[in-house]
């Protein structure tokens, strides 16, 4: 069964695990920043020259201006009015929903969502109907049985980070009425997806005005905490009326000032994404359509539901024997075998993707 293995990072493609080195396609530091030099320089130099912590909520006396560049930053690389961090990813949809607890009467969750986004769903007191994430004329139908008064908010991942798929997010805007909402939990999405990795609604083209967009501080930044980017008249209400936000902590500063650089680096550097995207490109010409295999054609997530244990076995000796990691896991709702998870960087080269691949069409071809 799978396990935690600890892991030492030798590059940026590769790890040491009891002295050997194999190629690493895990994690989700898709722009592989946490390592870039600009942003360990703007963490050192905050330590340096600032305490770690305002050692307060920011709405009481724990503000700083770093946290106001940061979010100015990230609202501008995303072309969104505003945006507001919180501590955690995981605590971004749940303090959305408390704010959009005053403006809507009925949350509809995709079935595959995040359990952050189900946990806030659940906890923003509203009733909650679940729907196939796939399935957009059950999503219709249950939109069009709640009251006439109804004031919904549609909720799902942009990009499933435990399947590789993308919610087809025009869709569901179009069946929303025009007094509800759209939260888009786009953890993976951002830096990953559409032009300069801005995301799965950037990639869809969609500008509207009902659409939040939560995202993961953690992933393709290298960094922690989570964001909310939309309007700013939602943005304010999550900073009066949300406790995951007025009850935290303000981050650290170091962390602060490295968002923002990060945020730069990405903005500035769109070949950085370009690359990633190319290889997402690349793994989804080389891989077989299989029920058991999920990679979609922009995504950098690609994942293996093996039949059962012996099978996943042989993946990963297979991996092995290749000098590659053997990423598999056990996730939340993955199967008792679990899962092989892979997640492709801007770092990877065209060798690395293909090396991948091979391994894997010869194990799919013992499948049969």
């Amino acid at each position: 069964m799978p396990s935690s293995i600890a892991i030492e990072f030798d590059d940026a493609t590769h790890i040491l695990i009891r002295g050997r080195r194999l190629l690493y396609f895990a994690g989700c530091d898709y722009l592989r920043l946490s390592g870039h030099p600009a942003v360990h320089k703007a963490i050192c130099a905050a330590m340096h020259h600032r305490p770690f912590g305002t050692g307060a909520s920011r709405t009481t006396t724990g503000e700083h201006a770093a946290y106001g560049q940061a979010e100015r930053a990230i609202a501008g690389f995303m072309r969104q009015p505003a945006a507001i961090m919180v501590a955690a990813g995981y605590l971004a949809p749940i303090a959305a929903f408390q704010a959009l607890k005053s403006f809507t009467t009925h949350i509809l969750l995709a079935d595959a969502a995040h359990a952050c986004v189900a946990d806030g769903a659940t906890l923003s007191g509203l009733p909650v109907q679940r729907f196939s994430y796939a399935d957009v004329a059950a999503l219709g139908k249950a939109l069009r049985r709640l009251p006439r008064s109804a004031r919904p908010v549609i909720a799902c991942d942009g990009l499933q980070g435990a399947r590789g798929r993308i919610a087809p997010l025009a869709a569901y805007l179009a069946e929303l009425p025009s007094r509800g909402w759209l939260l888009v939990d786009d953890a993976h999405g951002f830096g990953t997806i559409g032009p300069s990795g801005r995301g799965t609604v950037a990639a869809r083209g969609l500008d509207d005005d009902r659409i939040i967009q939560t995202i993961s501080l953690g992933k393709s930044l290298g960094m922690q905490g989570g964001a909310i980017v939309g309007s700013r008249s939602m943005i304010k209400a999550i900073y009066d009326s949300a406790p995951a936000f007025i009850g935290n902590t303000a981050p650290l500063l170091p962390i602060a000032s490295g968002i923002t650089a990060a945020v730069k680096l990405l903005a500035g550097n769109p070949g950085r994404v370009e690359r990633l995207q190319s290889n997402a490109r690349l793994i989804h010409a080389l891989l077989p359509q299989a029920e058991h295999i999920f990679h979609d054609l922009e995504s950098p997530v690609l994942v293996i539901y093996p039949r059962d244990v012996a099978s996943a076995r042989r993946l990963r000796s297979m991996l092995q024997r290749a000098g590659i990691f053997p990423s598999w896991i056990t996730y939340l709702n993955s199967p008792p075998q679990g899962i092989f998870r892979f997640a492709l960087s801007s770092s990877h080269t065209a060798r690395d993707v293909r090396q991948l691949a091979a391994v894997i069409v010869e194990w799919e071809k013992g499948q049969a």
